[in-house]
């Protein structure tokens, strides 16, 4: 009886953790996810909960450009996990402080959480959270234009995702329409580019979301196909601006006019 109440207490752990992760991702304005993340009860969450809602918090918070409270929020949770032995979690959550600092225009710091995440996930072999830092990492390295580097993380990250991480090869055709484009492969990168819409409206994720459609509206530009690329570049800056992620609205139409598609203005 004891090892059954133990469980379920786990697994409704779990089970908040994963509610307060579908606050952050789902479509829902940041302003309501922000309330209903702050209303799950104190006693409800535990310690760790506790620490994963900080982390949760964090990533809500520079949505809204609150950069300072937002990075007090994700270390400390992070840290938690860190000073628990919960490497598997830290690891991943590194991700998440990683998006903050980018959001925030510190690169250095963005690059310097996604190794720390990285080292900390290969050190112990994790196979759940490293393939998506590594291709989140490989995203932030390729508006950097570190292409080389782009092309080292993505093989990292194919290496270790699962046949069935949808969202991870989303990530995978979204940058290699842009890389095939770059290199002058329209056809495949076209194929694709058209990959991409057809499978990422099957997902609520709205990050993932947005940034497909703000690769797929480059990898048209670079193909030639001006009008396609101001659609899906409208739509991405669109989706973010409806959710009331004015950080990533703007930091989407900064990135697309620096590769020449054309926006309208704020």
């Amino acid at each position: 009886l004891e090892r059954a109440g133990a469980g379920a207490s786990r697994l409704a752990h779990a089970a908040r953790n994963r509610l307060m992760s579908s606050y952050m991702y789902a479509p829902l304005p940041v302003d309501e996810a922000i309330a209903r993340m702050r209303a799950v009860p104190a006693a409800e969450r535990g310690l760790l909960g506790a620490a994963w809602q900080r982390g949760c918090l964090g990533r809500l918070y520079a949505m809204r450009g609150e950069f300072d409270l937002a990075r007090e929020l994700a270390h400390g949770g992070r840290q938690a996990f860190l000073e628990a032995g919960l490497l598997q979690t830290a690891g991943g959550m590194a991700m998440g402080e990683a998006d903050i600092e980018w959001r925030a225009g510190d690169a250095a710091a963005a690059e310097r959480t996604f190794r720390e995440g990285a080292d900390v996930l290969e050190d112990i072999d994790e196979r759940a959270f490293y393939p998506t830092l590594a291709v989140k990492f490989a995203v932030f390295l390729y508006a950097l234009e570190r292409l080389d580097e782009t092309r080292q993380w993505c093989e990292r990250a194919r290496a270790t995702t699962g046949a069935d991480d949808v969202i991870n090869f989303l990530y995978f055709d979204m940058l290699d329409g842009c890389l095939l484009a770059r290199d002058g492969r329209a056809a495949e990168a076209e194929a694709a580019a058209e990959r991409v819409l057809r499978q990422a409206e099957d997902t609520d994720f709205v990050e993932v979301r947005v940034f497909t459609a703000r690769y797929v509206a480059e990898t048209f530009h670079r193909l030639g196909r001006a009008e396609d690329a101001r659609a899906h570049a409208a739509r991405a800056i669109g989706i973010a601006e409806e959710r009331g992620d004015v950080v990533l609205a703007a930091l989407m139409r900064g990135e697309l006019m620096g590769v020449g598609v054309e926006v309208a203005s704020a």
